[in-house]
């Protein structure tokens, strides 16, 4: 389970190498479920801004967009409904979700 991990991971420490690594060291058929922020939902202002917030964390900031996140799935096969906003994902009995400004995809993949 990546939860809220990866977009903390710089594109310096080679993100995609760790889950690759990840993956390799897990057997067929089982699972990543990963929660990634992106800017993908924000004006650029706002997502630069909460980028900027975190410059002087103890832990920097890295959104990335859905096309750069599915690449943490490679090797895996998304489980159903894929990589969507995050309280898309499966919502409990036809609810549509947690209503929240959504920042972050979601997504299950299978190791095939």
């Amino acid at each position: 389970m990546l939860i809220a991990i990866m977009h903390f991971v710089p594109d310096s420490d080679d993100p995609y190498g760790i889950v690759a690594a990840l993956r390799d060291g897990l057997a067929p058929g089982s699972y990543l479920a990963m929660v990634h922020l992106s800017g993908d939902f924000v004006e650029q202002d706002a997502a630069a801004q909460a980028v900027s917030i975190y410059e002087h964390a103890s832990a920097r900031l890295r959104p990335r967009s859905k096309a750069e996140i599915l690449r943490f799935f490679d090797g895996f096969e998304l489980v159903p409904p894929g990589l969507v906003p995050k309280h898309e994902w499966r919502p409990d009995d036809g609810d549509p979700g947690y209503r929240t400004s959504n920042v972050s995809w979601g997504g299950v993949g299978r190791k095939n």
